[in-house]
């Protein structure tokens, strides 16, 4: 009985940290037919982040820049904030509660991933994310960001 309490507690040991060290992408999108946002350099993760915090609001070309969040309890924006600014989505909550005082809106946020799929493929301008797996013919993705991220492997995989 105690052999058998011994393998059990090794497996469950063994399955968090496995699951821990889950790496998931996130895919930074625009829309397939539209301009690929260009900035003053190559799109990675600090340029990104300005465009998220509404540091760069307009691209080289002169298109109007629209950055797309998921709600802030989503598993995707929670990896995403931490992944981009360090901060959790109710940590940013505060940057975005300075910057309405000096006329600055945070960004639009949609309900789910098909919501931010649908937006970014028929909005000129704006940008989001999704999971990479979710990536679909509607957009093109400009950057990938690898998260770790165990909860968000669930999101591919339909759990």
């Amino acid at each position: 009985m105690r052999a058998l309490a011994l393998i059990l507690l090794l497996l469950l040991l063994a399955c968090p940290a496995t699951a821990a060290r889950a790496d998931v992408e996130i895919a930074i999108v625009v829309a397939r037919d539209g301009p690929v946002p260009r900035l003053s350099g190559p799109l990675d993760r600090r340029r990104l982040a300005r465009v998220f915090r509404g540091q760069i609001k307009v691209g080289r070309d002169g298109q109007r820049l629209h950055p797309v969040n998921l709600p802030a309890r989503h598993p995707l924006r929670v990896a995403f904030s931490r992944a981009l600014f360090h901060r959790s989505p109710e940590e940013m909550a505060q940057y975005w509660n300075e910057q309405y005082f000096q006329g600055n809106s945070p960004p639009h946020v949609v309900a789910s991933e098909e919501a931010m799929l649908r937006f970014v493929a028929h909005t000129p301008g704006a940008i989001g994310y999704v999971a990479a797996c979710h990536v679909d013919d509607r957009v093109r993705v400009i950057l990938r960001l690898r998260v770790r991220a165990p909860r968000l492997a669930a999101l591919c995989r339909g759990d």
